[in-house]
Order: structure tokens, then sequence, then C-alpha cells
């Protein structure tokens, strides 16, 4: 008999452990099983040496797919046998289905993915490991396509320093689209600070107004723009030589045609500088000038 090997044996010691758990579609309701908070049981011939409670599971949607579909955790490791003789494990959806969906050809495009055995073909199995640096980047892919799953694990995507990055054509081609990974070292926002931001900004005014022209997102697109704005670092973290400590007033609340223009120039304008700009060419436009008025 082969000796199956640990994850800890694979990949060291880890705190958490994570998991890709394929499911067939013909057999699972997806819409219905991935309800966040809500849990289900799941079956597998073969379950890992060594998991634990809290490991954290990428849920996978089987042939003819193939693809990431949702986020879950385990709750308990072995709830018995089902009536073939497979293992039952239970998890809790953390998740409802991804609106995007990343499949297996563009994983596979991943260099610190395609290694991966639930993207290898072989036997058909339900649970695949993934090491915390593979989990890091899929969750980064993730969140980079669906922005609304920062918050579900936002420990993960901060290690890595993979991201997406549009393919550039040569000059003269016509296709567009494709994409391509490349490997560099990016500057890491936090988060929080910019929520909070907002959160302070909203709470003092009542709205998430531009500090350069004033354009609201929710009072021009309604529902739609609400509590949608945009959060300019007023030091620019690219001219960082290293970590900075940033603080409310460090950060502006702009427009996203204010924010680009801030970063034409280099150095960036400030937001002074590009407000005094508008309010000149404003006035330029008020009182024309004496050859404006001739013309």
């Amino acid at each position: 008999m082969v000796r199956t090997s640990t994850y800890s044996e694979i990949f060291g010691e880890t705190t958490l452990r994570y998991w890709v758990i394929k499911g067939n579609p013909y057999v699972n309701d997806w819409d219905s099983m991935l309800v966040p908070s809500t849990s289900g049981k799941w079956h597998t011939g073969r379950a890992p040496k060594e998991w634990f409670i809290g490991d954290r599971l990428f849920c996978w949607e089987s042939t003819p797919a193939l693809r990431m579909i949702g986020l879950a955790h385990l709750l308990q490791t072995d709830c018995g046998l089902d009536e073939e003789g497979d293992q039952l494990f239970q998890v809790e959806y953390l998740t409802t289905r991804f609106e995007s969906m990343p499949g297996i050809a563009e994983l596979r495009t991943v260099p610190i993915l395609n290694t991966a055995s639930f993207l290898k073909a072989g036997p058909a199995t339900t649970v695949f490991p993934l090491s915390p640096e593979q989990a890091d980047v899929l969750v980064r892919l993730l969140v980079a396509r669906n922005p609304r799953l920062a918050s579900v694990w936002d420990d993960l995507g901060l290690m890595s320093t993979y991201m997406i990055a549009p393919n550039v054509d040569d000059a003269g081609a016509s296709l567009e689209g494709s994409k391509k990974w490349l490997a560099h070292f990016v500057r890491e926002r936090n988060r929080s600070v910019v929520e909070n931001k907002k959160a302070n900004v909203l709470r003092k005014t009542g709205a998430l107004a531009c500090e350069i022209c004033a354009f609201d997102f929710a009072q021009r697109f309604g529902s739609l723009g609400e509590s949608f704005c945009e959060v300019h670092h007023r030091l620019p973290l690219a001219e960082a030589d290293a970590p900075v400590a940033t603080r409310l007033e460090d950060l502006a609340i702009v427009c996203s045609n204010c924010h680009r223009m801030l970063h034409r120039t280099s150095p960036a304008l400030s937001v002074e500088g590009l407000k005094a700009l508008l309010t000149e060419r404003s006035n330029n436009a008020l009182h024309p000038t004496c050859e404006d008025a001739r013309a």
C-alpha cells in the first residue's frame, strides 16, 4: 500500500491549513449551498491524514465547469461514513457564488499555482492541499476579480508579490484582453485606514464629496453611488523609502477623475494645487480676457 504524505511533510508546520474541495455540478446545487453562515456535509473517499477544525477551504466546481466558486472553512473532520463508505465532513460556507469565477486555464498560467495538485489530471477525489503561499496568491486573484471578498480572509493576500496585470500587446496588434502574470514588489495598502477615513468624513459631513471638485457619487448616481469614493494618499506611498504610519489627515476623499489628474505629473500634484488649478480655470471662464471678448 502506498503511504500518503501528510500536509506537514509536504508544506511544513503551519497554524492554518488550506484545501481545495471539489464538488460535482450535476450533484450540488451551488446557489442553495453557498449561503454564508450555513453549513453542509461533504464526503470524500480519502480524507487527509491531518486537517483541523478551522482549516480554510476553497470550493471548486468540477467537470465540466472547472472553476473556483466559493470559500468555506472546516467545521468537523469526521461525521461518520455515508452509505457508500466514504468519510463525511462538515463545512461552513463563507461566501455566495463568486461573481467572477477563475477557471482552470487561467489558474494554470500562474507560476506558483500551476504545480497545485487540484489543477493536475489524476484520479477523482474531493480534497486537495494548498501551500500557504498558493492560498495567498489564490486569494489575491479572487479578490482582484471579486473585491467584496477582501474582508473574508484579510490576513491572506499579503505575503505574495504576485499581481494580475493586463497583457501589453505588441505595437500594431489588434487582439486585446488576454492576461499574463507578473512577479514584482507592490506597496501594500491598509484598507482599514481607508475605510476609517471614509467613515470619519461621512460622520462629519454626511457625504463623500471630492475635496477638489466637490463631485459626489451618491448625489450623481443615487443608491448605486452610495458610500463610494476614492481615497488619495497625500504623500504617495510609492515615494516612501520605508513603511509609513498613515493618519486620517494624510488621506483625501477624491473622485476618480481628480485622482487620475493628481497622478499625471511626477511628482504628483497636491490636492490643494489641483483645486487651485480648477478654481483658476473656473474664474477665467467667468471673466474672459479682452482678447477673448473681442474674438
